[in-house]
């Protein structure tokens, strides 16, 4: 059974409600928000099984990263159902969602029973793939770019406070406030109950369902054979001769032109994997990657794409921005000793130093025409991984004016970490060199607030299943002096998220 949830103090807030939060008439949405206790909410609706009838999005960001200037409890949400969906492709994709993005909330009505209503949540969920043009059919149902306004989002701000959000149509939202200003206490409590029992269950979940358990039966999760991990790995291992081929083509086309680095991404692809596969492998790696990003993108009940991505694009609050410039890799030591022995090279590697300062540099150049002030370390940190360690550079910087998220986004995606650079002649090598779309891969993902505040993330360390295949991306930063093997090793480092989560799902 779900257990039973309980609202916050919002009564003293709902009896002072006037006039100003009555529904303009031009208005074709109303998006009410209310304190509620999510806690074993989320937690049930991250185990449960569920009938999915529409679009979902999930999203969890660590404790030590929501804000790199503050303590933080970390952000969390799932928001279910599309209501509307703003789509756009080509060159000028971003520019077009910034528009769009304007016009949707303009055409919103926003009413606030929180206590810290200066705390953003989601308004629009969504991303992009990595690049602008039409994506293979593969991917047909996320669109090259796509933001949808959901109809319910559980969740929990930066401040670990718990919200619900729901959003209907404008027409039908007079009865809504009728009903908040019109009961009091337990009252109240009801007719907001009801309404999210009727909510979850139109979008397939049930309330009172028995949670999901595998306990005592794996005969789905496990092939006749071999198990996922085993089936992962074999993947993983495969295609190496064409990849190090195409990756000599890669470096030949950086020592006869401008390019000083192009990151080169491979996958690796097992059929036959269930929906309960997927999401024990999402939880797992929820479990054992706990200072990564996570995210699943669910267009349908049978796409979802999903990952936990060590690299944020940008987080913007207000004109404060702060992005992660992540490049340069080592894998963890099997001793504490050897850990440290790789740290220590990665600090002091000139390749990975270039690698590196190429990525940081066009952020800055990026960043300079917007920004008051740029603060950034002036050599990188370490940012380790339960299997990896990349060299960071935390970039904080105070925008001149108020900026769309989407423009923002236009002008730093791709980045260098997974495109190259120079970037548009970076592009032309990779459409060349790898034989597979990315779709989502190495694009972007995150959510914006009506407040225009956003959190963006590089869809990194993902994967998508679609179907019933499962696909795993991973990529690696080549420069001069890049050898095949190394890159080759360090794109397997990478995958090795989901080969250990996949171990995890052999023994549910």
């Amino acid at each position: 059974m779900f257990n039973t949830v309980t609202p916050h103090n919002y009564s003293a807030q709902t009896a002072s409600f006037d006039s100003k939060n009555k529904r303009s008439v031009n208005k074709e949405w109303t998006v009410f928000t209310f304190e509620w206790d999510v806690e074993s909410l989320l937690r049930q609706l991250r185990n449960s099984s569920s009938n999915q009838r529409n679009a979902r999005f999930s999203w969890k960001a660590p404790d030590n990263s929501a804000s790199h200037r503050s303590s933080s409890n970390g952000e969390e949400f799932i928001a279910l159902g599309k209501l509307h969906a703003l789509k756009a492709t080509g060159e000028r994709r971003f520019h077009d969602l910034a528009q769009a993005e304007q016009s949707l909330r303009g055409k919103t009505h926003f009413v606030n029973f929180r206590t810290n209503q200066d705390a953003a949540v989601p308004f629009i969920v969504g991303g992009a793939a990595f690049h602008h043009f039409n994506i293979d059919p593969t991917w047909s149902a996320f669109g090259s770019t796509q933001f949808i306004l959901p109809r319910l989002v559980v969740g929990k701000d930066d401040k670990g406070q718990g919200y619900l959000r729901f959003t209907l149509p404008s027409k039908e939202a007079d009865a809504w406030l009728g009903q908040i200003q019109n009961t009091v206490g337990s009252k109240r409590d009801t007719f907001l109950e009801e309404r999210l029992e009727q909510t979850l269950q139109s979008e397939g979940f049930d309330l009172h369902e028995e949670l999901y358990s595998t306990e005592g039966d794996t005969t789905d999760l496990v092939n006749e054979t071999m198990s996922l991990r085993e089936r992962l790995q074999y993947a993983a291992s495969q295609q190496k001769k064409a990849w190090i081929s195409r990756f000599e083509k890669a470096i030949d086309a950086l020592q006869h032109s401008s390019i000083t680095k192009v990151v080169l991404a491979r996958q690796a692809k097992v059929r036959g994997v269930t929906s309960q596969e997927r999401a024990h492998l999402q939880r797992s790696l929820q479990e054992r990657y706990q200072n990564c990003i996570h995210f699943c993108v669910e267009p349908t009940s049978s796409a979802s794409f999903f990952g936990a991505t060590p690299e944020r694009l940008l987080r913007l609050q207000g004109q404060q921005l702060h992005i992660d410039a992540l490049a340069g890799s080592r894998s963890r030591g099997k001793t504490s000793v050897e850990d440290q022995e790789l740290a220590h090279d990665l600090l002091h590697a000139d390749k990975d130093a270039m690698e590196h300062d190429i990525v940081k540099r066009q952020i800055l150049e990026v960043l300079d025409p917007f920004s008051k002030q740029l603060r950034y370390p002036s050599s990188p940190l370490l940012k380790a991984l339960p299997n990896v360690q990349h060299l960071h550079t935390p970039i904080e910087a105070e925008l001149e004016h108020s900026t769309s998220v989407f423009d923002l986004i236009a002008q730093l995606h791709p980045t260098p970490a997974v495109g190259g650079y120079p970037k548009a002649d970076a592009l032309g090598v990779i459409e060349q060199m790898e034989p597979q779309n990315r779709g989502w891969y190495a694009g972007i993902v995150g959510w914006v607030s009506e407040q225009g505040d956003a959190d963006i993330a590089v869809s990194i360390r993902s994967a998508s299943h679609i179907k019933d295949t499962l696909t795993l991306y991973a990529g690696c930063g080549l420069v001069e002096g890049s050898i095949p093997e190394q890159e080759w090793d360090e794109t397997y480092v990478k995958l090795a998220p989901f080969l250990e989560a996949a171990e995890d799902v052999a023994h549910v």
